[in-house]
């Protein structure tokens, strides 16, 4: 893998669990396990915003291929994702809600999309199935293969550190991203936004590199000028400025990491039928 990768994929993985639009403000990554109690109720399933997808537990019986012993070690508010359109999804946000051990009410958005890296592969292709959980998706044909992300056993609530002890924990899907551009869902976090911003966020300071260069200035004044403001949490073009300015301040080599910026992928035009 080149430098340029390295640190766009340690980029990524801020991304990935940076935007997090929370009511703490605080960012998913640590882990611990979460257990539901003997006679608790039934966890509650999200509704689906579109008869193009849909939602069954994520059970034994409705994944009889995999381990059963680590199915029943998902956390209990997982789910499974069915695409049962002809087209792959390129994007999908679901926003977790519920009270902390602490009595805090909490609100955690867990988002992924194919625009992240250079030569991204789809999400989910269609007809195929994700699992869902606080803190990640997991492709039900990754579980049992090598892959980059969260494994299977990751699933079991320990990418959310304030789930481990909630209550009262519900999920909604805010928002699922056809490869074609279509969106479908209440989309309150505006994440056709976010990613468009992220795109444009990349090619900005890409360029404000090659200027750096060209002209024979340090670039790192100007990252460093960008790191020395703190970006309001509702910006997210900011707050992805920000975190490509440290990944680049980081890179062991700044020509393959502006390359690797300059290679994302365009996203669609997103529309609404």
């Amino acid at each position: 893998m080149r430098s340029g990768d390295v640190a766009l994929n340690e980029a990524v993985r801020q991304l990935r669990g940076g935007v997090q639009m929370r009511t703490a403000g605080t960012i998913l990554f640590l882990l611990m396990l979460s257990i539901a109690a003997p006679g608790a109720p039934m966890p509650q399933l999200p509704t689906s915003p579109t008869p193009l997808v849909t939602i069954r537990p994520a059970t034994t019986e409705n994944l009889p291929q995999l381990d059963s012993v680590q199915v029943r070690r998902l956390h209990p508010n997982a789910f499974l994702l069915a695409n049962e359109s002809d087209k792959a999804i390129v994007g999908l946000m679901t926003r977790w809600t519920f009270i902390d051990r602490d009595g805090y009410s909490r609100t955690e958005n867990v988002y992924t999309d194919s625009f992240m890296q250079p030569r991204s592969p789809v999400l989910l292709a269609a007809h195929a199935r994700l699992i869902a959980a606080p803190g990640g998706f997991l492709p039900e044909g990754l579980a049992q293969k090598p892959h980059a992300g969260a494994r299977l056993e990751d699933l079991d609530g320990r990418m959310s550190h304030d789930i481990a002890g909630a209550t009262q924990i519900r999920v909604q899907i805010d928002v699922v991203v056809f490869e074609d551009g279509e969106i479908v869902g209440p989309n309150e976090a505006r994440y056709d936004t976010f990613i468009q911003n992220r795109k444009i966020a990349a090619a900005q300071i890409a360029k404000q590199m090659r200027n750096a260069l060209a002209s024979s200035d340090d670039p790192r004044v100007t990252l460093r000028n960008i790191l020395e403001t703190s970006p309001a949490q509702s910006d997210s073009m900011a707050i992805a400025t920000h975190i490509y300015a440290r990944m680049l301040l980081q890179a062991p080599s700044l020509e393959k990491t502006v390359q690797s910026l300059e290679a994302l992928p365009e996203p669609p035009k997103f529309y609404r039928k």
